[in-house]
């Protein structure tokens, strides 16, 4: 069964038959959805530039000497502006969109150096604000295991409380961040949970070292320094 359609436009259109249909093609971005496309013989409409696409089973990279010397015995008046691999192409093309993430990629770094040295100052000093509530615990038979829960719990909660509020605020923020991804949501539940994951170990990570001072207070010094 075939189909035809029509072609070109006033007394030049003509009905044209539809022999293969062919993946989409995102010719305007990788952001932005595939517009619609046909492709005609080049006989049937020639145009004073076109592109030819090339697909080996080797490495293309080795293909692009060659190339230009076939299109050169074909027709050495022929102007060649460009040849290279789609990766190349498709690398060219982000390079705008990569720097941005990189840029944005070192802040949010920064700003899990800064959450993970907050933590561990905020630890600290609540360690030693609790050292005589920490002496007594200690003094009435506590653990030094129960000291560590007890502190890190509190990271946690701290924790917590900052995750929850950045997966609540992180929908409204993340729309700028749409234009530099390609088939992946701004709001991609993995990344979310990979992340909340890492900030949660990190916190672990910060709160332990307080907790493991905590369990070295001599209950007697931290009762008469109170």
């Amino acid at each position: 069964m075939s189909l035809d359609i029509g072609y070109g436009r006033g007394d030049g259109a003509r009905p044209r038959r539809i022999v293969g249909v062919v993946r989409n093609v995102r010719e305007a971005g990788l952001e932005r959805p595939a517009p619609p496309a046909y492709y005609v013989p080049y006989r049937q409409d020639p145009s004073s530039t076109m592109f030819v696409v090339v697909r080996s089973s080797v490495d293309p990279a080795g293909l692009l000497a060659p190339l230009r010397r076939e299109v050169r015995e074909m027709d050495p008046e022929l102007a060649i502006l460009r040849v290279g691999t789609v990766d190349d192409i498709v690398f060219e093309s982000l390079a705008g969109r990569r720097f941005t993430a990189q840029f944005l990629g070192g802040f949010a770094g920064a700003a899990l150096l800064l959450a993970v040295l907050g933590i561990y100052g905020v630890m600290s000093f609540s360690v030693t604000q609790r050292r005589a509530e920490i002496g007594v615990r200690m003094a009435l038979g506590a653990s030094g295991a129960e000291v560590i829960g007890m502190v890190l719990r509190k990271g946690l909660l701290l924790a917590a409380l900052g995750i929850l509020t950045g997966l609540v605020a992180s929908p409204l923020l993340t729309r700028y961040l749409s234009s530099m991804l390609f088939e992946v949501q701004p709001t991609d539940p993995t990344t979310f949970a990979a992340v909340s994951l890492i900030l949660i170990s990190v916190s672990v990570l910060a709160s332990f070292v307080p907790a493991r001072r905590a369990t070295r207070i001599d209950p007697l010094a931290a009762l008469r320094s109170d």
